[in-house]
């Protein structure tokens, strides 16, 4: 291993020691000079880092399956506010601790919508966790039995949005 890649390897810069060399060739085809070459690739580590960061958030929400608003088809739900739901999707809400509460009968896309305003969430870089009621309600009987409840209500006070899917399913009683 050269200095350079030891460097890459200490300062754990992912992106650019598969990128560097062929930045170097376009670079001197365009005539770069050193600070643009530079600059070129910090952008190019710095968007990898934001997607890798993205996809970490995304992999970790514990999303049943990828959905989002834009893949949302409106015309099977007229009444719903589609200008409604893709002001939701800015998050202003998140900001202004609104809770968002989807209401209706099976099969009218209400995880659909809630999956696809936490992927935005994810993509704004805020950490989300998605759960059925019923996974929450046994994720946290089962801390309170081990003798860690309170770091799981910790964990889940550190969350910017937290989806709770399958409400209607729950006994209440």
């Amino acid at each position: 291993m050269d200095d350079l890649e030891h460097y890459f390897e200490e300062l754990k810069l992912k992106h650019i020691p598969e990128i560097y060399k062929e930045e170097a060739k376009i670079a001197a085809e365009k005539k770069l000079d050193y600070t643009e070459y530079l600059s070129n690739l910090i952008e190019k580590e710095y968007q990898g880092m934001i997607e890798r960061s993205v996809n970490q958030r995304i992999r970790r929400a514990g999303f049943p399956c990828i959905k989002t608003i834009d893949g949302y088809d409106f015309t099977c739900q007229p009444e719903l506010n589609e200008k409604l739901i893709r002001n939701l999707n800015t998050l202003e809400y998140l900001d202004k601790a609104i809770n968002i509460i989807f209401v209706g009968p099976p099969g009218i896309g209400k995880s659909h919508l809630s999956i696809g305003l936490a992927i935005k969430a994810c993509e704004k870089r805020k950490r989300v966790m998605f759960y059925t009621a019923q996974e929450l309600v046994d994720d946290l009987a089962k801390a309170k039995l081990m003798g860690y409840l309170g770091r799981e209500l910790s964990k889940l006070g550190r969350i910017d949005l937290l989806v709770l899917d399958e409400l209607g399913y729950m006994d209440l009683t």
